[in-house]
């Protein structure tokens, strides 16, 4: 959604404190222990996690190549969204060529970056929820001749600038609500039938997505059952599958759950790749909310992009929150100014994209769900890492590593933990260069397995550890 879109740790053997947030954030307390199955492996590292929403600025080039290598960028999802010089579609050509440039400029950055690239309709449309109360939406009064007129320029644009490579068109942004779809969702979902009729028609190596629903399924939910049941009798469900999770309740296992068995009550099935096109509520976007996320979607073989919370110019640039420049949050803030700086969320993602390479290994969160780890095996460098993080909470809960021997280690032994920590505030601002270096200690284990404890004492840090084997 878009606004108008502890230290921790056994090496150290601190003492458990729970903390509220600076921001006051609703904490909850963890607790139990996250599993690591060092036999079970999920296949390759992939990167699900490693993309986000805009964040990157119109003018080429701005922030330096390494910010998006470091990471593993993966995708981005951009469309001209309030840009104070325009309105999109609804205010004139001009207003809508203004927001066109503004997309082709991110998708291109997005391909020369590796990375992949999801067409927001809506915001050049003009619904970016900033749109004035009387601003028009596709189908009014059964009128479709504006809209046919909107997708007819968007498909020539699209055809004459060769945006094709790499691009996912998302029908439309959230129509579950009123700031991106101001209409009863019967109109919306006979836009869906037309969009997805133009675009196959004259697009047909363009994969569709949504519902781009701005909660998750459940085969419960009216919103999502009128949707299913229309797109399955229609034809016009989607190759890709993407929502947003924003609301810190269901994990990534059971959201796929859910949205296979509200697709099975209408007898199909779900194919084609998995989008958490928005996650991350603000409250958790920190190291360890980041850490939480990257567990989570890897898990599931889910890919994600990272929520994005700001507005205007500072919607375009950051990687959503991720860099910080001088200026940054203030009023001597310039959209085009460089000298960008990782903060420790980039931190986050960075070690996770550049460190966790190997076999991804089958791990289970704490079974309340607030505690998770990511690990990989690199068995040619002879290294487990582990990313471990809570989702807004403190407390104290544990990891277990099953199974050491599969890694060539004694069933019984010791085995030395090497500790980093990536502390955050409220600050999204705040520069950390490279984690913190808390050094290794020695831990022993026996029966094959070993548990060592996690103390979250404030919710914003997350933590690395590695074992050489």
């Amino acid at each position: 959604m878009l606004f108008s879109f502890g230290t921790a740790l056994c090496a150290l053997g601190t003492a458990s404190a729970l903390v509220i947030s600076e921001r006051g954030v609703e904490t909850r307390d963890v607790s139990g222990t996250a599993h690591v199955y060092l036999k079970e492996s999920n296949g390759p590292s992939q990167h699900y996690a490693s993309g986000y929403i805009y964040g990157i600025p119109d003018t080429p080039n701005q922030i330096p190549d390494h910010f998006y290598s470091d990471i593993a960028f993966q995708y981005t999802r951009a469309g001209g969204a309030q840009t104070p010089e325009s309105k999109g579609w609804i205010g004139g050509q001009d207003d809508y060529t203004f927001r066109w440039e503004s997309t082709l400029s991110n998708y291109r950055t997005a391909r020369q970056q590796g990375g992949q690239f999801i067409l927001l309709v809506h915001d050049l449309w003009g619904a970016d929820s900033l749109q004035s109360e009387d601003a028009p939406f596709p189908g009014d009064n059964d009128d479709w001749s504006f809209y046919d007129e909107f997708l007819s320029a968007l498909i020539s644009d699209i055809k004459d600038n060769d945006l094709i490579d790499g691009v996912t068109i998302d029908i439309w942004n959230e129509p579950d609500g009123r700031n991106f779809w101001d209409r009863e969702q019967d109109q919306y979902l006979l836009m869906w039938g037309r969009a997805t009729a133009r675009f196959k028609s004259e697009l047909p190596n363009l994969a569709l997505s949504g519902p781009s629903v701005s909660y998750p399924p459940t085969p419960d939910d009216e919103w999502w059952n009128n949707w299913a049941s229309y797109v399955v009798s229609n034809q016009s469900l989607p190759e890709e599958h993407h929502w947003h999770s924003l609301s810190k309740t269901f994990t990534s296992t059971e959201m796929l759950k859910n949205y296979d068995a509200l697709l099975a009550k209408y007898s199909a099935t779900r194919e084609g790749l998995v989008n958490i096109n928005e996650y991350g509520h603000p409250d958790e976007q920190n190291p360890s909310g980041s850490a939480w996320w990257i567990a989570q979607l890897e898990r599931a073989n889910i890919f994600g992009c990272r929520a994005n919370w700001a507005s205007a110019y500072a919607l375009h640039d950051f990687m959503a929150q991720l860099l910080g420049k001088p200026g940054a949050g203030t009023d001597d803030y310039d959209p085009k100014a460089t000298g960008y700086y990782p903060n420790g969320e980039y931190q986050v993602y960075k070690y996770y994209a550049s460190s966790m390479v190997g076999d991804r290994i089958k791990t289970e969160t704490t079974m309340d769900t607030n505690g998770d780890v990511y690990a990989t095996v690199d068995a040619e460098g002879g290294v487990l890492r582990l990313l471990a993080g809570a989702r807004t909470t403190t407390g104290t809960w544990s990891i277990q590593l099953e199974e050491l021997s599969a890694l060539g280690l004694p069933k019984s032994g010791e085995v030395g933990i090497h500790t980093y920590e990536f502390p955050g505030s409220d600050d999204p601002y705040a520069r950390l260069d490279e984690p913190v270096d808390l050094g290794t200690v020695t831990h022993k284990y026996s029966e094959d397995s070993l548990t060592f404890p996690i103390y979250s004492e404030n919710v914003y840090d997350a933590w690395a550890f590695e074992i050489k084997f």
